[in-house]
């Protein structure tokens, strides 16, 4: 009888050692999105040695109410371009505070800590889109071949290159940020609904 036994319990252990360690769902997702962001970021680390081009001469460079961030009122009081609220249309406060905060620890010549900005954001934003793909049709390959597609398409040179180009990844940032909040809150939702409903 222990000859049987002692005969299971090792084919037991045999069948054991050959079974394939897989690599949980969570884990495979992180290294996807990883690569996603570094994708991101090789694309455009070019831009990082740059120098002030275009719209940020004048957001950037001659703009002196970067010079002092915690300058709330300058910063709160003017468009985009430091003039005065009066018939402008470009009103964007917080990308100007993240500007100054920029100037402020990392200096605005040369604008190295504006562009890791961008280029950060921008592979974060691409990590985002990588998620919500992931979450609405729960396909990794899919999930990771659009990421890939964003994080490389050359539409976003100018944005991400450009330090006055951080409005449009703040704007497409805090969207995606709140389209996964707001399908979090839908899931929870339903699935408090449908406890109740029992």
């Amino acid at each position: 009888m222990s000859t049987i036994t002692d005969q299971r319990t090792r084919l037991t252990e045999r069948s054991s050692r050959r079974q394939v360690v897989t690599v949980p769902w969570w884990q495979r997702d992180m290294v996807l999105a990883a690569a996603v962001f570094v994708l991101a970021v090789a694309v455009f680390a070019n831009s990082y040695v740059n120098d002030h081009v275009y719209d940020d001469i004048g957001i950037i460079a001659t703009n002196t109410r970067l010079d002092w961030p915690w300058d709330l009122k300058a910063l709160f009081a003017t468009d985009y371009w430091g003039e005065k609220l009066t018939n402008s249309k470009l009103y964007r406060p917080l990308t100007v505070l993240t500007l100054a905060v920029d100037c402020a620890l990392f200096g605005k010549d040369p604008p190295r800590g504006i562009h890791a900005n961008n280029i950060l954001t921008n592979a974060v934003i691409a990590v985002l889109v990588y998620a919500l793909i992931r979450r609405l049709w729960q396909r990794r390959d899919l999930a990771f071949v659009t990421a890939a597609l964003y994080a490389i398409h050359p539409v976003h040179t100018e944005v991400v290159a450009n330090g006055a180009g951080r409005s449009e990844l703040y704007m497409v940032l805090t969207l995606l940020a709140a389209l996964h909040l707001h399908l979090t809150y839908a899931r929870r939702r339903f699935e408090r609904d449908e406890k109740t409903s029992r």
